[in-house]
Formats: structure tokens, sequence, C-alpha cells
């Protein structure tokens, strides 16, 4: 797209920073929807999946990642809502 894209001046450039925003908040909102969630509650965590995302994303290896983050990432998601709705114990053990 950058490439396709690409044109010279501010101008230019003006316009392919609005076309890429614009398409990753279209294929990624969901993404930046929990990574704005994350980062709210806990910065810890909000830096530790943007490290897994850089390395999906960088590396050679990173497309390898993406099951095993997505079914730790669904299984987690079951867990706090199986706690809200007090169907297990709470997550942060016994009170």
């Amino acid at each position: 797209m950058l490439w396709r894209h690409y044109r010279r001046g501010p101008r230019g450039a003006w316009r392919l920073a609005t076309r890429h925003a614009l398409n990753c908040l279209g294929c990624c909102w969901a993404l930046m929807l929990l990574l704005f969630g994350t980062g709210v509650a806990s910065l810890a965590w909000m830096l530790a999946l943007t490290a897994v995302m850089v390395a999906e994303k960088t590396t050679r290896w990173g497309a390898r990642l993406t099951t095993p983050v997505g079914v730790a990432l669904l299984a987690g998601a079951v867990l706090v809502a199986a706690s809200a709705l007090g169907i297990t114990p709470p997550l942060g053990g016994p009170t």
C-alpha cells in the first residue's frame, strides 16, 4: 500500500498517512479496542500484547504465534467470563 499510494510533498504525505490510518483502523479495530481497554486496566499487559504483536509482524516465525496466542486469549476470556458469572472461583484466588 505504501509504495502504491506514495506521492511527494506534504499533501502526498498527509494523504498517504490518512489512507494508511483508515486502512489499519478498518482491519484492526477490534485489536485496537482490546489494546485500549487493556492499557487502561494494566500497562504491563498492554506492553506484553504489543510485544507479541511486534513479534508476529516482524519475525520469520511470527506467523506460527497466531494460533497459540489466539487460543490462549480465548481461554483467558472464557475464564474471566466464567469468573464474572460465578461459575469458577475468582481469578485472583480464594477471597
